[in-house]
């Protein structure tokens, strides 16, 4: 029962193995049953026993020569899982082991949601910049189109006003009367 309430993703699997690598207990996950392997039959089964063939892949690969690492990727049912052995031990003499396997698509879910929220944050702020730079250059813009309009006064030579357009931008005040005079 300990096992069922590791709080890992849904179809993680655990299984606690004692010395001889028999299966003391094993949670599946979401969709498969907990099992105490002690209160069902009289021997412990073997990790290639139990109804799901995860754990005993995971154990196979990590025992081949180079792989002893604690964690491990393995494919099993047509998924990428990412392994791990944790060696454990009661009073130095009693010893188990502890195997775990998780999706990894369920262990990156968090990261990828992360990450098309931050992609769409990102998206909605750059529309927004882009929205407001074309704002502020429509507002630049009506001076000058003014100013357009007084230069092809003066192509005509047209004098009989004064050249009046105000701006904000100092440059295009500067020109105005520049203009004028």
């Amino acid at each position: 029962t300990l096992l069922k309430h590791a709080d890992i993703t849904d179809h993680s699997q655990l299984a606690l193995l004692n010395k001889a690598g028999r299966v003391i207990s094993w949670y599946g996950g979401e969709d498969q049953p907990s099992l105490s392997m002690m209160s069902l039959t009289s021997r412990l089964p073997k990790l290639s026993e139990l109804p799901s063939p995860v754990l005993s892949t995971f154990f196979h690969e990590w025992r081949q020569p180079g792989v002893m690492a604690s964690h491990h990727v393995f494919e099993a049912n047509n998924q990428r899982w990412q392994g791990e052995l944790v060696p454990l031990s009661v009073n130095d003499r009693i010893h188990f082991s502890l195997l775990l396997a998780s999706p990894f698509d369920e262990l990156l879910a968090d990261a990828v949601d992360r990450q098309q929220t931050l992609l769409l944050v990102s998206l909605g702020v750059l529309f927004l910049g882009i929205g407001i730079a074309l704002w502020f250059a429509k507002i630049a813009a009506r001076p000058l189109r003014a100013l357009m309009v007084e230069a092809r006064k003066i192509e005509r030579f047209d004098f009989t006003e004064p050249i009046r357009v105000t701006s904000n931008i100092l440059e295009i005040t500067q020109l105005a009367l520049a203009m004028d005079r």
